[in-house]
């Protein structure tokens, strides 16, 4: 046992009295470099911290929703897709085999009939044709105002407050019209809400350029939904691991 031991930490002594082969020492000496590399990189290459952020379309006059008076048979006086003056009568409600018409009630109450709030065309949400019975409060169809005009908002977190200004521009995608084929629409940052709402979040206007509206192949209507990339402030790879953790120790 004790002849074993002693061969053993002879093996031992002869290891460590030989030195490393060159290539060995210049193969340890090549990854501390190579390492140190890295790590002065990760303290001096410096980034944009981007962020897909969501946007909503909005427009200036919004569809009204138009819906039934009471419970009865609608009877529809236009289109599908009819362009309508302001005041020009849309429907009409049937109720108990009587037409109520501006003025006949039987208790004393007005049932109006159903007229267009302005200028615009109609579009149908269900009752398109025919006479259909429909219930009181249910909406029928939209009237959507001509020419109209549309603008975008986000909101935005107080901590990326300071990566946007008024008078920055973006790149919107719209949910559903692909970048490569329909392009984007370009935007301009109009206004900055100056208090934040009960979740911390600021909202901010995006004024939507008519010249990039018309090159693109995409028709806008009110309230889509796209996305635009926003480029946050520069940061180091170091800087970026490190408030990592921060948030993961939150």
């Amino acid at each position: 046992m004790e002849k074993n031991t002693a061969s053993y930490s002879e093996r031992v002594r002869e290891i460590n009295s030989t030195p490393p082969n060159l290539f060995i020492k210049m193969g340890t000496y090549f990854g501390v470099f190579i390492l140190l590399i890295l790590l002065i990189g990760t303290k001096l290459v410096k980034y944009n911290n981007s962020n897909i952020t969501t946007i909503q379309i909005l427009s200036v006059n919004p569809p009204i929703p138009i819906k039934s008076l009471v419970d009865g048979k609608l009877i529809t006086l236009v289109k599908d897709g009819e362009i309508v003056q302001q005041g020009e009568k849309l429907a009409e409600i049937v109720q108990n085999g009587i037409l109520m018409n501006d003025t006949i009630s039987k208790n004393d109450s007005i049932l109006k009939l159903i007229i267009s709030p302005y200028y615009g065309k109609v579009s149908f949400t269900k009752y398109s044709f025919g006479s259909q019975y429909v219930l009181a409060n249910q909406e029928i169809f939209f009237v959507q105002p001509l020419n109209q005009k549309y603008y975008a908002n986000f909101y935005l977190n107080q901590n990326a407050l300071n990566e946007i200004k008024i008078g920055d521009h973006i790149s919107i995608n719209i949910d559903g019209f692909p970048k490569e084929k329909f392009g984007s629409i370009k935007g301009e940052i109009s206004k900055i809400s100056e208090f934040p709402d009960s979740e911390n979040q600021f909202l901010v206007y995006v004024e939507i350029n008519e010249k990039s509206l018309k090159q693109s192949h995409i028709k806008l209507s009110h309230n889509l939904k796209g996305s635009f990339v926003r480029n946050g402030s520069q940061m180091t790879i170091f800087e970026h691991f490190i408030n990592n953790q921060k948030q993961f120790n939150l």
